[in-house]
Parts: structure tokens; sequence; C-alpha cells
């Protein structure tokens, strides 16, 4: 009886936690004021990217692009205030009632338990000593608003070099000829797509394979698995994101404008990995396998960057 109301605890939780970051996504002051028809998704876009260069505030920003008054600015921004209050008031009633639960691992959804990723028995064992050794340069592309420090020792990053050499072994054997061919004639659709349009494609595609948490696939935590392995098994955040870069780059986006990037989502306190890619312009967007939509990093702000990886380079964030 007592397990049985301890699950349904656990459940009531759960569900108190999900509408309380429902609403608080929900209730963003750009997202009130295009669901209540005052301005359009267009005009917050652009709205956000003049923020970075004029480094106002939203409300400032619409009220200089005559998007909206200060009297609406007022009135929204109270609004605002209120269901900020009402989340607060949610948030006391579940740290109370959590309170007598014993301790449960976050899960996400779908994720796995992707800790392993970015803590010092991972990948990123030994990064401060790296760091010591391999001059940090600043690079100037910007991601969810933090700047970074680039480095070229890939040393410690045993599981992303294990997966490279794993994939050129696997490229050449004949039993995956077959696997190659589809990946390929895929692919291939998408060759006259303009780079949206590519970068978009390929995220349907990838996002089509069914989840699959590594302990299932491999008995182990953290397993970064080559798109083969992927295709063929399944995978967890960063095997999306691996497959992403693969597919891309065969379509002909520069690897330098490619990171698989370790993320924390603050919604859900919890490790995430997802696929970065750089337009020409700077502009940086998030291929994730959470969603099927591809949106610029200005237009989410549940992610904190803690670092990125490509085939050459490596970026610790900073705030």
């Amino acid at each position: 009886m007592w397990q049985r109301l301890e699950i349904w605890g656990y459940v009531i939780r759960d569900e108190i936690r999900s509408r309380i970051n429902l609403i608080g996504k929900r209730f963003r002051l750009g997202d009130l004021l295009v669901v209540a028809g005052i301005i359009s998704r267009d005009q917050l876009r652009d709205a956000l990217k003049n923020q970075k260069l004029t480094g106002l505030k939203l409300g400032d920003q619409l009220i200089a692009d005559g998007a909206i008054s200060r009297y609406i600015l007022k009135r929204f921004l109270f609004k605002q205030w209120m269901h900020r209050v009402s989340c607060a008031t949610a948030g006391v009633i579940l740290g109370a009632f959590s309170v007598l639960l014993p301790p449960q691992v976050s899960q996400a959804g779908s994720l796995d338990n992707t800790a392993a990723i970015i803590t010092a028995k991972a990948d990123i064992t030994g990064i401060d000593n790296l760091k010591e050794k391999d001059n940090a340069k600043p690079n100037k592309l910007r991601l969810f608003s933090y700047s970074s420090q680039r480095y070229n020792d890939l040393s410690a990053f045993t599981k992303w070099n294990d997966m490279l050499s794993r994939l050129k072994k696997q490229a050449d054997k004949p039993s995956n000829a077959a696997m190659m061919k589809q990946w390929q004639d895929e692919l291939n659709s998408y060759m006259d797509y303009d780079f949206k349009g590519k970068v978009e494609a390929v995220n349907r595609y990838v996002n089509e394979v069914k989840y699959h948490p590594d302990k299932k696939v491999w008995g182990k935590t953290d397993f970064w698995a080559t798109p083969f392995e992927f295709f063929k098994n399944g995978g967890d955040c960063e095997d999306y994101a691996i497959t992403k870069m693969m597919s891309l780059k065969a379509l002909g986006v520069d690897e330098k404008n490619m990171r698989i990037t370790i993320v924390h989502d603050m919604e859900k306190n919890i490790p995430h990995a997802v696929l970065v890619v750089y337009d020409d312009n700077g502009e940086a967007y998030i291929l994730d396998n959470q969603s099927e939509t591809v949106e610029e990093d200005t237009l989410i702000s549940h992610y904190k960057p803690i670092f990125s990886i490509s085939q050459n380079s490596w970026w610790r964030y900073n705030s």
C-alpha cells in the first residue's frame, strides 16, 4: 500500500513540475504578445535579432521597432508578473510536497540520464589540464548569449575519438553497404535544398529513428554511437546530434560551422546534447531530437551551453 502511495506521489509531483515548466515557457513576454495577437512571430524574431545589436530589453526593443506602445508593454509586463507569482506559488507547493518523497533520479521523458557526458569521469576528464597546455582562443560566435573559448587538444574526449575511429572502419565494411546506400539516397533527395532546407530536412529525417537509452542498447550509461550503429539500434541525444552532423557534412555543410553541444536543460535540470549549425551570417540553428522544428538559439531560453566539440576543436562556454 505504501509503495503504491509513493508511486502516486511521484506522479503528482511530476505533473505539478511539468505544468510549472509549461506555464513558465508559455508566459514569456514575447510569447504573451504573440498569443494575444499584439505582434507577429516574425516581429518577435526581428526584435530578438535587433537585441544583439542594441542590448535593449525585449520590451524596449519592441517599442523601438514600433511594434508596441509603452502602455501595451506595461500591461503585459503586469500580466507576466501575475503568471510568475502563480508559478512561484506552485513551486512552493511542489517543494513542500517533494520533501515527503525519497530522492528520485531525474529523467526527461525519452531522455536517458546523460550526466556522465559532462562529469569528470567521462570524456572531459583532464579538461583543466588541457586548458593549461592548449592556449585558448576567443571565439566570435556566441550561443544562447554565451561567449566561448576554443581549444584544439581533443585527447581527453575518448568517446568522441573512439566513435570517429569506428566510423572510418564501418564505412568500408561490405555489411554496411545497404545501409550506406539507403542513407545516401535519402540525403541525395535534399541536395538541391538551400541551407535552411537541408538543416530542417536532416533534423526531421534523423528524428524519425527510435529513441533508445544507452543502457538498453549497449549495457552502459554513456556510449557515443556512429551513424551506422544509430540507424541499426536507435540511440539517445548525442547519437542523434552526431548523425545529423555527419548527414549535413555529406550535404556540403562546412564541418567548421557545426558543433555537437552539451547543454544543461534548465527546465528539466539535466544535461542534454544537440547539434548547433551556424549559417554564413553567424546565426546559430539548434537541431534537437526533442523538437521537430529547427529554431535559432535566440528563441530558446531553457538551454545553457557547457561545451561543444567538432572534429578539430572544442569550446568551453562562459556566461
